[in-house]
């Protein structure tokens, strides 16, 4: 038997008698005593503490028409709305309590989780793509990036930066299908394929040729630091672009390597790149707003990149910024050319 949509209404807190008692009051209108236990099926000594109940509740009202007492259902929208307010605001204010508590515990268990097959790992990478607000870091084969080509084109359209590295797979018809801002370049070899959103969240595909290869899944920051620093020299930097950054003027960024490789594409163009930037700087984060004047990359030891703001130059680096004034958190820049 299908279940009883009003069944659903125990989750304000109401017995089955009351639901029963309110449900035929709403559907069929205002009734006394007699006629809601013929109608709701809840026995006689029972029904005056269920109609007081659900009068507390907000949920009906009752007049008196000579001596009899009539009760009348609050339509569900008018009776509930307060109470769906009330839990609305308690959710927001238990996810702000936990956020808040996670911050300052003192115990930090690292996120990591085993993904079996390559659908499941295919159906991970895409909820990581939908769900990046910057930028979204990957390596792929042909035949996985056939699968998502058509949710990182609509990522790129909405402004996301898609930088991808593909293998020697994947040809001209299906780089010709990708929007035309996603950086693209081409690695001669095979290696992991790898996908890193908004530098916080991170898979690499374990594919030991075998119908059982499997997937790690990764939020822990340390994890997600190391695994940025293979993609960047076991993947990036060996591969040759086929497209650069400069198919579009406006990039998002969270990651300091990519950042320095943005800007130094749009300087070998003739280009001159302003941003506006989330750093943290002595634990605190403020937003700061300039041009961009140079990197400074040494591979392997730090990306680095200025910022001259209000007369000042600011040193920006990654996620440890041993040598700089800054971390970059997030950002966006934005190119055009000398005038």
């Amino acid at each position: 038997m299908a279940k009883d949509i009003f069944e659903g209404l125990g989750m304000f807190g109401l017995s089955s008698y009351e639901i029963k008692v309110y449900k035929a009051l709403l559907i069929k209108g205002p009734q006394n005593s007699t006629d809601i236990v013929k109608n709701s099926g809840i026995p006689q000594p029972r029904v005056y503490d269920v109609v007081n109940n659900l009068a507390r509740k907000g949920l009906i009202e009752s007049s008196q028409i000579g001596k009899r007492r009539i009760f009348r259902a609050v339509p569900v929208k008018n009776a509930l709305s307060d109470r769906i307010a009330e839990m609305s605001a308690l959710l927001d204010e238990l996810d702000k309590v936990v956020r808040e508590e996670a911050k300052n515990s003192r115990i930090n268990t690292p996120y990591i989780w085993l993904i079996q097959n390559t659908e499941k790992i295919i159906e991970r990478m895409k909820e990581l793509i939908t769900g990046a607000k910057y930028e979204v870091i990957l390596s792929l084969r042909r035949e996985n990036l056939e699968k998502i080509s058509e949710l990182l084109n609509e990522k790129a359209i909405l402004g996301i930066t898609i930088a991808v590295v593909i293998f020697p797979d994947t040809g001209k018809d299906l780089i010709s299908d990708l929007n035309p801002k996603i950086v693209i370049k081409r690695r001669d070899g095979v290696a992991s394929e790898v996908l890193i959103a908004d530098r916080s969240k991170g898979i690499i595909n374990v594919d030991n040729g075998t119908k059982t290869n499997y997937g790690l899944y990764f939020e822990e920051d340390e994890i997600i630091h190391i695994l940025n620093y293979y993609f960047y020299h076991t993947i990036w930097l060996p591969s040759k672009y086929i497209t650069d950054f400069t198919n579009s003027n406006t990039r998002k960024i969270s990651t300091a390597w990519l950042t320095c490789e943005a800007v130094s594409s749009y300087k070998n163009k003739g280009m001159e790149v302003t941003a506006k930037l989330r750093l943290e700087t002595g634990g605190l984060e403020k937003v700061v707003s300039g041009q961009i004047s140079r990197v400074s990359v040494v591979p392997g030891f730090r990306h680095t990149f200025y910022l001259k703001s209000r007369k000042r130059e600011i040193s920006i680096g990654g996620k440890t910024a041993r040598f700089e004034d800054a971390r970059l958190l997030y950002g966006v820049l934005n190119a055009r050319l000398k005038h």
